[in-house]
């Protein structure tokens, strides 16, 4: 997910249609253990962030955001 997204969900949503590709959400909570392990391993991986960034429109969303 190095290519995170900085836009809408609707926008998201047409570029996932333009580009042919999933959406992936990211909800992050900023005390969650389990959010940060994801950032410091899984997102760092060269390979996920390959797959992630060839098939997915990638987000992240905030869970006490107001959106």
């Amino acid at each position: 997910m190095k290519n995170i997204k900085n836009i809408t969900f609707n926008e998201a949503l047409e570029l996932a249609k333009q580009e042919n590709k999933f959406l992936m959400f990211m909800i992050e909570e900023e005390y969650c253990p389990w959010c940060k392990k994801i950032k410091a391993v899984t997102l760092k991986d060269k390979n996920v962030n390959e797959i992630l960034d060839d098939k997915y429109i990638s987000l992240k969303l905030y869970k006490n955001a107001k959106y």
